[in-house]
C-alpha cells in the first residue's frame, strides 16, 4: 500500500509535467518551473508517505516494548505473589503453633494455680496475663476466657 501511494505521488506530478509540455506556448523558464514544482510536489510526497510509515513503525515498536514491559511486571507481580503467599502459609503455621503453645502455658497455669495451690503469686499472675493476652491476640478461643476466669478469681498470695 505504502508503495502505491509513493508511485501515485510520482506518477500524478509526471502526468502534469507531460501535460505542461503539450500545451504550446509556455516559455522554457515556465516549464523549468513548473518541472522543479512538480518534482517538488512529488519529493514531499513521498517523504510524507516515508514519515508516516516510519511514524507506524515507531509505534509497533514502541507498543512491542510497552507489551514486553508488560509481561516482565506481570511476571514480577506473579513471583511476588507466589513469595506472598509462601510467607502467608507460613505465618499461618506459625501463628497455629503459638495458639498452641500459649493454650499450653494457660492449661499448665491453670492446673497449678487453680488445682493445686489454690491461690496464685502476683508475679504468676502478671505473666499469666500476658499469656492470656498474647493467647487472644493469636484468636484463641472461649477455653482460654474461662480458665483466665478461673485464675482471675484466686486470692492472690505471696507464700512460696
Amino acid at each position: 500500500m505504502e508503495d502505491l501511494k509513493k508511485a501515485l505521488w510520482v506518477a500524478l506530478p509526471l502526468f502534469v509535467a507531460a501535460g505542461v509540455t503539450l500545451i504550446p506556448g509556455p516559455e522554457n523558464e515556465v516549464r523549468a518551473v513548473a518541472y522543479a514544482l512538480l518534482t517538488l510536489i512529488a519529493m514531499a510526497g513521498i517523504w510524507a508517505t516515508n514519515a508516516r510509515k516510519h511514524r507506524l513503525e515507531r509505534e509497533e515498536k514502541e507498543r512491542k516494548r510497552e507489551e514486553e514491559r508488560d509481561a516482565v511486571e506481570k511476571n514480577r507481580w506473579d513471583a511476588l505473589n507466589v513469595r506472598l503467599d509462601s510467607i502467608d502459609k507460613r505465618l499461618n503455621i506459625g501463628e497455629k503453633s503459638d495458639r498452641a503453645l500459649l493454650r499450653s502455658n494457660l492449661v499448665k497455669a491453670h492446673r497449678e494455680w487453680v488445682e493445686e495451690k489454690g491461690y496464685i503469686t502476683l508475679e504468676a499472675l502478671e505473666v499469666t496475663e500476658k499469656t492470656y493476652q498474647a493467647y487472644k491476640a493469636v484468636k484463641g478461643n472461649h477455653t482460654g476466657d474461662k480458665m483466665w476466669e478461673d485464675i482471675c478469681n484466686l486470692p492472690i498470695d505471696e507464700r512460696r
